[in-house]
């Protein structure tokens, strides 16, 4: 998680590459435990008024078969079940864009828009992701509130696409935070986000994320994050340890 103040500011730099593991666990609104484990190489160019990234990961799934991994929307998919397997492959490349339309001055907050592609590279049949593309669009705005506290919000509508022999929503997403830097090199910050279900009559997927920022000499960054679910759609555990490095 990154404030949209934060990677707002100029810096000299052009890239940052990093990767960040995350490991999750829950039911998803079904009735068996799946586990997903999902690391991301992310390249991304930094632009005087916006960024572009891509997004490579590797994702493991252990479960019966019950769930699909969603477009990092929050929503999964059910399915027939089956026997207990892990599998693993490619992930679903994603390709996002950010542009900044507005500079905090007054009363006015930061305010970007954004937007993601997500291209089908995931094996359907493994569980690793639904073998069709979608594409989303969103707005970020952020505003200093007090010396060393921002507040963010972020909201967007991601239009699904459906293979032919499932009957999947298009999903909307939003998510309300506060982040305080506690000294020059380290930030901490708290999330709500909650996700349509991608299911017709599943649960919305809504949990609670802590996130601890850490600015390192040479370029790097490194964040920890854990998640807590609060409904039947989300995991009931996750977390998240990542580094990337600026240049």
């Amino acid at each position: 998680m990154t404030s949209v103040a934060e990677a707002r500011q100029i810096q000299p730099v052009k890239w940052q590459i990093g990767s960040s593991p995350s490991f999750s666990t829950g039911r998803y609104g079904t009735d068996s435990v799946t586990r997903i484990f999902y690391t991301p190489l992310t390249v991304r160019r930094l632009f005087r008024d916006g960024d572009m990234s891509v997004v490579v990961p590797l994702t493991c799934v252990h479960g019966n078969g019950t769930v699909t991994v969603g477009t990092g929307t929050g929503g999964q998919t059910q399915v027939t079940s089956g026997p207990v397997t892990t599998a693993c492959g490619r992930g679903d490349i994603v390709a996002r864009g950010r542009y900044y339309v507005v500079d905090e001055h007054g009363a006015v907050p930061t305010v970007a828009v954004i937007g993601h592609l997500k291209m089908p590279t995931a094996s359907a049949s493994l569980g690793l992701g639904t073998g069709k593309p979608d594409e989303g669009i969103g707005v970020e705005v952020s505003r200093s509130v007090a010396r060393g506290l921002l507040a963010m919000v972020d909201t967007g509508y991601t239009f699904i696409g459906t293979p032919a022999d499932d009957d999947l929503n298009d999903v909307w997403w939003y998510d309300v935070g506060m982040s305080k830097r506690v000294s020059s090199s380290a930030s901490v910050s708290v999330f709500f986000e909650e996700y349509a279900a991608l299911v017709p009559g599943l649960a919305s997927a809504r949990d609670v994320l802590g996130v601890l920022s850490l600015i390192r000499p040479g370029g790097w960054r490194m964040q920890l994050v854990w998640q807590v679910g609060l409904s039947d759609g989300a995991p009931d555990h996750g977390f998240t340890v990542g580094a990337s490095r600026r240049f």
